[in-house]
């Protein structure tokens, strides 16, 4: 640990000559294709797989793709750490550049630490000839559906059932960290049952597609990839193409607090990481959305907060059986 107190050392970057870059992102019918760059090494490839509608408003697609991009940075960058990182897959205004640059130094803070890459992060340069995406803060039709992010936890099926007891319809949506991982895992579609959600659940799922190149000489262990900053943006873009104002993520009260000096792996689920969120959503993609993490009534409060209100609703308590006594799949078994 140094003097100041923070669990970081100062080494310097394994790669510090070279430069990183998000060189290009595809809209297809099947989803989202990204392409990033690391000097003469073959491209690495991620792929965000959804369906979008025909009539989609294709410049709110646009741009809410982008962000996906950028948030999808840090996957890529983990396996070449370069202190260089060029944007060229879209132009960035430079209040957007200061709010990327936070978002790395924070969420990447658990990786520096882990792999002793010292207190420095990358700072983003912009491409001259990176095209301008689209920049409005535009508004689209909307329906009376609250998007809410399907976890394996209880945040989110408690999120759920203090939506519906507003009278709200909620939609699930459901991020897969690879293909196929909700139709995978049966206990998924109990918990969508017993939340009494009768709709269509939106799934969107990640492909990571990394050449050996990149990663038989890397020796970084990988940790702290802001998963909550990718899921925010996709639910944007989920929303620009389903019509939905409002966007619901449960989170636990303890994304607000480090887990060691200068070091939160969970930063992109506090509060404060909601609110500069909010602001650049409506600044540059869409003005009348609203992202929130919830249940909101217990931010502040303990967990077993939760496990009462569990307790007191009967179809919180067979969710919260199910959470308990499930025959999980190995991946929902390591998160819940």
């Amino acid at each position: 640990m140094n003097p100041d107190g923070n669990l970081r050392n100062n080494c310097a970057p394994m790669y510090s000559n070279m430069v990183l870059s998000f060189e290009s992102f595809a809209i297809k019918s099947t989803g989202v294709d990204y392409v990033f760059r690391c000097e003469s090494l073959p491209p690495a490839k991620v792929r965000v797989l959804t369906t979008f509608a025909d009539n989609v408003n294709f410049d709110a697609l646009k741009a809410a793709a982008f962000q996906i991009g950028l948030s999808l940075l840090p996957y890529v960058w983990m396996y070449r750490p370069c202190d260089r990182v060029v944007i060229a897959a879209g132009h960035l205004s430079t209040f957007q550049v200061e709010f990327w640059n936070r978002i790395y130094a924070e969420v990447l803070a658990e990786f520096r630490a882990v792999n002793k890459l010292g207190h420095g992060c990358f700072l983003l340069e912009v491409a001259p000839h990176a095209p301008v995406c689209p920049q409005l803060c535009i508004e689209i039709p909307r329906n009376s559906e609250v998007l809410v992010g399907l976890g394996a936890g209880k945040d989110s099926l408690v999120a759920s059932a203090l939506i519906q007891r507003c009278m709200k319809p909620i939609r699930w949506v459901f991020f897969g960290q690879e293909a196929g991982q909700f139709a995978a895992c049966p206990r998924y579609q109990e918990l969508v049952r017993a939340s009494g959600v009768d709709s269509h659940v939106l799934l969107q799922d990640l492909s990571l597609e990394m050449p050996p190149e990149w990663t038989l000489e890397s020796s970084h262990h990988q940790c702290g990839h802001p998963w909550a900053c990718y899921v925010a943006f996709s639910c944007v873009l989920l929303a620009a193409v389903h019509g939905q104002q409002w966007v619901c993520l449960g989170n636990e009260r303890s994304s607000n607090f480090e887990d060691a000096p200068g070091i939160n792996h969970q930063w992109d689920k506090s509060l404060e990481f909601t609110r500069l969120l909010n602001q650049y959503v409506h600044q540059y993609i869409m003005s009348d959305i609203c992202i929130f993490f919830c249940p909101p009534s217990m931010v502040g409060a303990a967990d077993c907060e939760a496990f009462l209100l569990f307790a007191r609703d009967p179809l919180l308590l067979e969710i919260f059986y199910l959470l308990q006594y499930a025959n999980w799949c190995r991946p929902c078994a390591m998160v819940w």
